[in-house]
């Protein structure tokens, strides 16, 4: 299940484990600019934060049937500091995620910038079915990414699981879908999925 938040709950989250009021500010600031949004996955470490904002006016239908939610990735500093936010993609039907971290936003973006870059990246994502690719596609992405060998069985699973589109719409959503999921498998090697997909999705 997704445990979503309100802003309100989780800036009071973060201002009790926070030395600094400049974390909660920060994340109320960037949702203000995201309008109606939600908080999921947030995590507070020993001296950062780290959040999705999940703005639910941001939504679109990128193939019928499959909504894709935008929002930011955001991490702090629980004693304030530079913050680091990025375009994040929510895949509706699977709750897979994608983050371009490629296009980080400097603290104070308008939310006009922030809205033109997740329309970017939609348009981005949806491209990427035009994309054909071979049936060899998962050796072949094991082996430019140098990731574990043992991984193509699983990301297979995956791209079937997902619809099993030999383009790099299905690779996308596989490489995604075991970043996301897969929660036996070293934190590493799921980053490393992650990266991929970005890579994949946005060069």
């Amino acid at each position: 299940m997704v445990n979503l938040l309100s802003v309100a709950d989780a800036c009071r989250r973060i201002a009790a484990a926070a030395t600094s009021p400049e974390p909660a500010r920060a994340l109320r600031a960037l949702a203000a600019g995201l309008g109606r949004c939600r908080v999921m996955d947030l995590t507070v470490e020993r001296d950062r934060v780290t959040a999705n904002l999940i703005a639910f006016d941001e939504a679109r239908e990128l193939l019928p049937g499959d909504v894709f939610y935008a929002g930011l990735r955001v991490s702090l500093p629980l004693s304030g500091g530079r913050l680091h936010a990025a375009p994040l993609f929510l895949r509706l039907a699977c709750f897979n995620r994608l983050v371009w971290d490629g296009a980080a936003l400097a603290a104070g973006e308008s939310g006009a910038r922030v809205r033109a870059l997740l329309a970017e990246g939609f348009g981005r994502i949806r491209a990427l079915r035009a994309q054909v690719v071979d049936a060899t596609w998962a050796g072949d992405l094991v082996r430019e990414h140098e990731l574990p060998v043992e991984l193509s069985e699983p990301l297979e699973d995956a791209w079937r699981a997902e619809g099993a589109e030999l383009n790099r719409y299905g690779v996308l959503n596989a490489l995604t879908h075991v970043a996301t999921h897969e929660e036996a498998l070293p934190a590493a090697t799921r980053a490393a999925l992650a990266r991929a997909a970005a890579q994949l999705a946005f060069g």
